[in-house]
């Protein structure tokens, strides 16, 4: 920082014009430096406060979903003070659904960066609606879930198809997306509320009801009689409007919900049939036919991921090389490169990721123990019925080759990893089997 000379000048003292012009322009310059350094910083986080009325359990949970592919997680655990009270601070740089867990509720805020939002949720009476205060786009968000959802929710709707004909699920389903959006319409304040937050809730209803008449349509053919006859073509007319296929929507889980419905509901097109293909497979190529944009890469994201995970690694590799082609969205690659990269590094012929546990003595035990031996990593559980089952083979297995010599390793040993939370079940079952 440089310090400026400010003059006066009496009326018969004639300035320095070009000082003048250089002080001038160093003057707005300054001030544009100060405009720019006083700016407000952008929030990247915010808190979340609460009582818990009549509180049974000394614990909060509050998370929010970080990406719809994966479904991973940003999560606190809070404690309860001696008032009952609790307060979280999550990281985020943009609005959020929020949900606040207890023992038999959880409740759903809208929360922006920056904000610090109360509620207090009473843990006896899950018909008294939680009260908020520090957000209004939350306080809305409790009344709707309160007041409709509870009573019009998605598969609450859904449910009724088994009792009504198709003519008569649609209109139901109408009827229900009118009453949703009424009191869209209708709530107090409603204009003044973020315009994000209106439209994943437009979004929302909206997509629920289409996502209820793709349900009805899969219920319906499981309950089928012999000799009842398919839904008529005409039935799904409402798939074929324009502007169904809008990345607006994206914020939206119903929208995403109904992205995959879509997908299935074509899946019989001749075009994304062949027995070599996988349902993951088929899904792929129909998704990079019949949609387009962060719609089309988020679909592709999502079967992708599952390919990942129940496919091998030639099919993998082959959607990958498709993906990165066609997506254009880079959150979406970035979410899908990650989760790529992961499994590359668990690809034959790669060392193993290291890691440490505790045996049932309470001893360290890393897996990097064993280097130079043939190591069985079996992961099983005392309630798992298929895994007990096993059990006795993998004893037989390790007093087999226990000292066995392999061509680039001596010995066999086998390190299991227990799933299980209670400890007396997972010694019980190491005993017994």
């Amino acid at each position: 920082w440089r310090l400026m000379e400010c003059r006066i000048y009496h009326a018969n003292e004639q300035p320095n014009m070009k000082k003048m012009k250089i002080s001038l322009r160093l003057l707005i310059l300054l001030l544009a430096v100060i405009g720019f350094a006083c700016s407000p910083v952008k929030d990247n986080s915010f808190t979340i406060t609460g009582e818990i009325v009549s509180a049974e359990h000394a614990e909060v949970e509050v998370f929010f979903y970080k990406n719809m592919i994966t479904n991973e997680m940003e999560k606190a655990v809070a404690q309860l003070d001696e008032n009952n009270r609790f307060t979280v601070g999550l990281n985020s740089d943009i609005s959020r659904l929020v949900f606040v867990s207890i023992p038999g509720r959880t409740i759903v805020l809208y929360v922006k960066p920056g904000e610090t939002v109360d509620v207090t949720i009473d843990a006896s009476d899950a018909d008294i609606q939680a009260m908020v205060t520090g957000s209004s786009e939350s306080a809305m968000l409790i009344a709707y879930n309160h007041q409709i959802d509870r009573n019009y929710g998605q598969m609450l709707v859904i449910n009724r198809a088994r009792e009504m004909d198709p003519d008569t699920f649609t209109a139901y389903a109408n009827e229900v997306y009118e009453i949703k959006r009424e009191f869209l319409d209708t709530y107090p304040g409603s204009a003044s509320l973020d315009p994000a937050f209106l439209q994943l809730m437009r979004s929302t209803i909206l997509y629920e009801k289409l996502g209820s008449l793709f349900g009805y349509a899969g219920m319906y053919r499981r309950n089928m009689e012999e000799g009842q006859p398919d839904l008529p073509e005409a039935y799904f007319a409402f798939a074929n409007e324009a502007g169904l296929i809008d990345d607006m929507h994206l914020p939206a889980r119903s929208y995403v919900n109904f992205l995959n419905q879509y997908i299935g509901h074509h899946l019989s097109d001749p075009r994304f049939e062949g027995t070599a293909l996988s349902e993951s497979s088929r899904r792929f190529v129909a998704a990079l036919e019949l949609l387009s944009g962060s719609s089309r890469d988020f679909v592709l994201a999502n079967q992708l991921i599952s390919i990942m995970i129940f496919g091998g690694i030639e099919e993998t590799q082959m959607r990958m090389e498709e993906f990165l082609t066609v997506a254009g969205d880079p959150d979406i690659r970035g979410v899908v490169e990650a989760e790529y990269n992961k499994l590359l590094a668990l690809t034959p012929g790669n060392p193993a990721p290291d890691f440490t546990l505790t045996d049932i003595n309470g001893e360290t035990v890393s897996l990097s123990d064993f280097r130079g031996k043939v190591v069985y990593l079996d992961f099983w559980a005392s309630w798992c019925g298929p895994c007990r089952h096993e059990n006795p083979n993998v004893v037989k297995a390790y007093n087999a080759f226990k000292d066995a010599t392999f061509k680039n390793a001596k010995g066999f040993t086998v390190y299991g990893v227990s799933l299980d939370t209670n400890k007396d079940r997972w010694v019980g079952g190491i005993k017994q089997d």
